[in-house]
């Protein structure tokens, strides 16, 4: 038995304007029913279930994509508030955004600049660190903020340090 994949479920007050929030994010959706739709990009599919009060509170995921700063710029285009992407000194540069809902999209690409460390290890010439829009991570909800320092660097690079 092996994990093929997983998707993170936001709890949400109302669908149609979670909907059209990640819409405007540059997602595509789709409905189960009026209380529960998806929303799509790239190889990330995010549940929108209706809740009105949520029980776990909001929820969060990271987001690893190929240019921090491009998808930071796509979002402010779309008239969404964005903090950062700012480099981080674990070799990532990150921004994040919340969701009418209170959930915490975070986002990060790797950092591009020579002589780089990443869980430290120097980082070898020729290293693709290009991939798709995917969920690297869930956090529980107390790890729900801008900077969630070395719980979110476990998340991402594993407990190699």
């Amino acid at each position: 038995m092996r994990v093929v994949g997983f998707e993170p479920c936001f709890s949400v007050v109302d669908v149609q304007r979670a909907v059209s929030h990640y819409e405007q994010l540059g997602f595509s959706s789709s409905y189960h029913d009026e209380s529960y739709a998806f929303a799509h990009r790239d190889n990330l599919t995010i549940h929108l279930a209706h809740g009105e009060q949520p029980t776990a509170g909001p929820g969060a995921l990271y987001i690893h994509v190929d240019d921090a700063d491009r998808l930071a710029e796509e979002w402010r285009g779309a008239g969404v508030e964005v903090v950062g992407p700012v480099d981080q000194d674990y070799g990532k540069r990150e921004g994040s955004h919340v969701d009418p809902d209170g959930n915490l999209l975070r986002f990060g690409s790797p950092l591009h600049r020579r002589g780089a460390y990443l869980v430290g290890q120097p980082v070898r010439s020729g290293t693709n660190f290009s991939s798709s829009l995917f969920v690297l991570s869930m956090m529980s909800p107390p790890l729900a903020s801008t900077s969630c320092g070395a719980s979110c660097q476990r998340a991402a690079f594993g407990n190699a340090r």
